[in-house]
């Protein structure tokens, strides 16, 4: 899986990215203007996966580039008139080549997860098991916790979310990050969780996007679908 592993290194790059945004966004508001950051679309569209985004306040768009999307969810603070990130996600799909084998989602989650062990070393403090989401297939999750880059911040939480499409010739590796120890209990958290169940695979059929398809391989579930059910880490 040699080819694999280099497609989904690139993953790790755009990961750090995210972090390096989360640093960066506690800036005076009138600061934050210049950066031009926009509220999420309904619907983005990551190789042949379609995602719907929260729509809620707060939430909004880093950058949307081919088969990548970065969403931070920013606090303005009333004492000092900054803004605080609290959340940040980065998704991105990635083909999986013709005759690689890959065993399922689980073990791409696997894969993923030695990667990111590996990208972290020294820095990371302690690592989940990899777990199912029991309301969505071929959708698997675990999480890191890692020192911040910056010296005397709070660790930092990484919790990952790898889906598989059901024709294994495609796969979401979305990475999410945040400094708050019980972000699970935080309306963002929550609001950004709804939104895997959104996740839809519509394959290519006679080489063009089937976008009006009403199957939902993969997940199991459509835009109107009940909200996934976070697992207990």
């Amino acid at each position: 899986m040699r080819s694999h592993d280099r497609s989904h290194r690139f993953c790790t790059r755009t990961a750090t990215g995210v972090l390096a945004t989360l640093a960066a966004l506690a800036v005076p508001a009138v600061a934050q203007e210049m950066m031009q950051l926009n509220a999420p679309m309904a619907e983005y569209k990551l190789g042949h996966f379609k995602y719907q985004a929260p729509q809620v306040d707060g939430w909004r768009q880093i950058a949307n580039i081919q088969d990548t999307l970065s969403l931070v969810y920013i606090e303005q603070k009333p004492e000092d008139q900054k803004l605080d990130t609290r959340f940040g996600v980065a998704m991105e799909s990635h083909a999986i080549p013709p005759g690689t084998v890959v065993e399922g989602a689980a073990a791409l989650a696997e894969l993923s997860r030695r990667q990111m062990v590996e990208a972290r070393k020294a820095d990371l403090v302690g690592m989940s098991a990899i777990q199912p989401i029991a309301s969505i297939e071929n959708l698997y999750t675990y999480r890191l916790l890692v020192h911040s880059p910056i010296k005397g911040d709070p660790d930092v939480y990484e919790v990952y979310y790898v889906i598989m499409s059901p024709d294994k010739k495609e796969y979401i590796v979305v990475q999410c990050m945040t400094k708050s120890q019980d972000y699970e209990s935080q309306l963002y958290f929550q609001q950004f969780y709804g939104t895997l169940a959104s996740l839809k695979y519509v394959p290519a059929v006679d080489g063009a996007s089937a976008a009006g398809s009403d199957t939902k391989p993969g997940t199991g579930t459509s835009a109107g679908a009940e909200p996934a059910t976070p697992p207990s880490h």
